[in-house]
């Protein structure tokens, strides 16, 4: 195993032409087995449900509601290196004709590989959402477009994301864990056909907090 877990996410927007029904066995008895069934070097994944989402000029007040079309799977590998390795790359370029026709149907796919630079964690005895035990039962994600240069990139976000969980704990939301992770290679589809990504657009950093709904359950029965 390398020295730097690699990541996975992949976003997926549904059209009306492609029932979620399909989506969801497709993804379950075909995606998901082929990964964390058949390569070894897939450590784990989880599959969420997308409630709300929003734009980088948007306020916090000014959430997206999406209606149940829109699905995030995220998966931890053993290294970065296995995105460019045969076993893997050989599932995207042999695609069965089952996949090629659920992506004909997506309206829009994001996809984004990197890997895990930094996790903080409030208790080491929880998870966060991709191991068994007591997953964290939703998350929270969002991009980071600042670039640092240099050996001390870590060294100018890591205040930053301090007192992000700083506030998160305060709040009393049942945060558990945050990863941060530094992109590597992001892509765009629109109904299976690929969207190059504008450099504007590209984010340089991913940052997924894990929640744990039961402790925030009980946080809010204590305090209420």
């Amino acid at each position: 195993m390398s020295g730097r877990t690699g990541f996975l996410a992949v976003s997926s927007q549904l059209s009306s032409q492609l029932p979620i029904a399909e989506f969801h066995e497709w993804y379950e008895d075909e995606h998901i087995p082929l990964r964390l069934n058949h390569l070894p070097e897939f450590l784990a994944g989880a599959r969420f449900k997308v409630h709300s989402r929003r734009t980088r000029n948007q306020s916090k007040n000014e959430d997206e509601k999406v209606e149940g079309l829109s699905w995030l799977a995220l998966y931890f590998v053993d290294s970065p290196s296995v995105f460019s390795a045969p076993d893997y790359t050989s599932l995207r370029t042999n695609r069965s004709e089952r996949e090629k026709g659920i992506l004909s149907r997506i309206e829009v796919m994001t996809r984004l590989t990197g890997e895990v630079i930094g996790v903080w964690s409030g208790n080491e005895e929880r998870t966060s959402g991709f191991q068994p035990g007591r997953p964290s039962g939703s998350i929270v994600t969002h991009g980071l477009s600042v670039r640092c240069v240099g050996l001390n990139a870590m060294d100018e976000i890591k205040p930053w994301i301090q007192q992000r969980i700083a506030n998160r704990q305060e709040m009393n939301d049942g945060w558990v864990r945050t990863h941060l992770i530094c992109v590597l290679e992001s892509g765009t589809s629109h109904f299976g056909i690929n969207a190059r990504v504008k450099d504007e657009s590209a984010m340089a950093y991913f940052v997924v907090h894990g929640k744990d709904l039961q402790l925030a359950h009980s946080l809010r029965t204590d305090l209420s």
